[in-house]
């Protein structure tokens, strides 16, 4: 939903970076959470990504709301 939001404001730079950075994202944590935590890291790689996806995005959309009050 957030990749459609930016993409619809004439972002697509963020919006690339919600689709495809979340595949990039998600293929690193899953080896290196594997890698040092075993299974349950294989399971917590998508909520950890969807998660620091989310506060990027949240990031972004403050910072956009700002320059625009200004």
């Amino acid at each position: 939903m957030g990749a459609t939001y930016f993409q619809a404001i004439n972002m697509p730079k963020e919006a690339s970076l919600l689709t495809g950075g979340k595949l990039l994202l998600i293929s690193i944590a899953i080896f290196v959470l594997a890698y040092s935590i075993g299974v349950n890291g294989v399971w917590l790689a998508l909520p950890i990504c969807s998660a620091a996806l989310t506060l990027w995005m949240i990031f972004r959309l403050r910072m956009l709301s700002i320059t625009s009050q200004n």
